[in-house]
């Protein structure tokens, strides 16, 4: 178990926690599940029949049925447990068998990450929660989960995001953005700007593969790629 709890990581899982309580769903008015450049290359990238695990995968909408459905074997996990109800009555009711998917309740903090075991990683929104230290860590575990030319999907809301501007908005001197919902209701955010985060991927040992920046929306989507003694996959851009 993590030793120190953190109350601003605390009060973005309440939010989470609440919000697929309330609200189940929470994705339901997007499409059925991610789609976009990133997300394309990454599941046209995977061998066939790949073990891919989501960390953070809420209601699959982000990768977990779409690999599903592609016949991928897939593993989830979130901190939520209506979260990971939801996901799984989704792959159900699209007749995916069984065996193709495993999913739980899991702090990703906590997660032992096995050696060199899946072909994708997909982190989806998620890390951009915790504070850089922790995010760099974590990062550094997925990088040796992965398999030679194992493939990570990074996700996430960049500084352009953010604006001090913007009433709902505080930015704490350590970079911790939080955004206000309510009096109660905030979540925290650690965004990077997309070249320092380039960089640091490729120190950890990453080769960058495609870089989807939606500049207007804050975003940037990320493939990412561990060498290995197979040929590796085309660079994009």
């Amino acid at each position: 178990m993590h030793k120190k709890s953190d109350s601003q990581i605390d009060e973005t899982v309440e939010y989470y926690r609440l919000s697929y309580l309330k609200e189940g769903d929470i994705w339901q008015d997007n499409d059925e599940f991610d789609s976009g450049p990133a997300s394309d290359f990454f599941i046209n990238s995977l061998p066939k029949n790949s073990l891919v695990l989501e960390q953070g995968c809420g209601t699959g909408h982000g990768f977990v049925l779409r690999g599903a459905l592609a016949g991928h074997s897939v593993e989830g996990f979130d901190i939520s447990l209506k979260a990971i109800e939801i996901c799984a009555t989704r792959l159900t009711e699209k007749k995916v068998d069984p065996s193709l998917f495993n999913l739980w309740v899991q702090d990703i903090r906590d997660f032992v990450y096995p050696a060199e075991h899946y072909n994708g990683i997909v982190d989806f929104y998620t890390l951009q929660h915790f504070p850089k230290p922790l995010q760099k860590d974590i990062i550094k575990k997925v990088y040796n989960s992965l398999k030679p030319q194992g493939l990570f999907l990074f996700g996430l809301h960049t500084t352009d995001k953010f604006s001090e501007s913007d009433p709902k908005i505080s930015i704490a001197e350590n970079g911790r953005v939080t955004l206000h919902h309510s009096e109660t209701e905030v979540r925290h955010f650690y965004p990077w700007d997309v070249h320092p985060l380039e960089s640091f991927l490729e120190s950890v040992g990453f080769r960058i593969v495609l870089t989807y920046r939606g500049t207007e929306n804050g975003f940037c989507e990320i493939v990412c790629q561990k060498p290995g003694k197979v040929k590796d996959v085309g660079t994009v851009g």
